[in-house]
């Protein structure tokens, strides 16, 4: 039997796709020291009515299915791929900065530090949190994308 060892990768719902691509490219690369900007797709109307057309072709299981715009980025290692909302869902009030579900990113000291400036450079609220002693977490920041989707970056003791 074969073991899972690592998680693949999650899926963020965003209401702007160029805006979440900036915001992941640029602020959290910057913290990190890399990102790339993946092709988006689905974005065009083109594409739209194309991808309609061949629905009942590709997607004989699930009929009127047609995939959401969708994009990726690449933070460091991580590939953090983005979707378009389909529907409206309502967002957090703005002070709120912690909530579930959660994408967390595990940093270095170094780069904790740098997000912090970073994070005020580009004017991103966050809430700085020492954790206790008994965490494996040292220290988190917390904070959101334009999208309102809850982050967090971590450092480990």
């Amino acid at each position: 039997m074969t073991k899972i060892t690592e998680f693949d990768h999650s899926v963020l719902a965003v209401n702007d796709l160029m805006t979440a691509q900036r915001f992941y490219a640029e602020v959290l690369g910057e913290i990190v020291g890399r990102s790339e900007i993946g092709w988006p797709s689905m974005t065009t109307t083109e594409q739209m009515h194309r991808a309609v057309r061949l629905q009942p072709i590709l997607n004989q299981k699930n009929p009127g299915h047609v995939s959401a715009p969708h994009a990726s980025v690449t933070v460091g290692e991580a590939q953090i791929p983005l979707f378009l909302h389909r529907d409206h869902i309502q967002e957090p009030p703005p002070e709120q900065l912690r909530g579930t579900p959660r994408l967390a990113i595990k940093v270095t000291a170094e780069q904790m530090d740098r997000a912090v400036e970073v994070f005020q450079k580009s004017r991103v609220r966050f809430e700085d949190v020492r954790q206790p002693e008994c965490s494996p977490v040292a220290r988190s920041l917390y904070f959101k994308d334009p999208s309102s989707n809850f982050l967090e970056l971590c450092c480990e003791r």
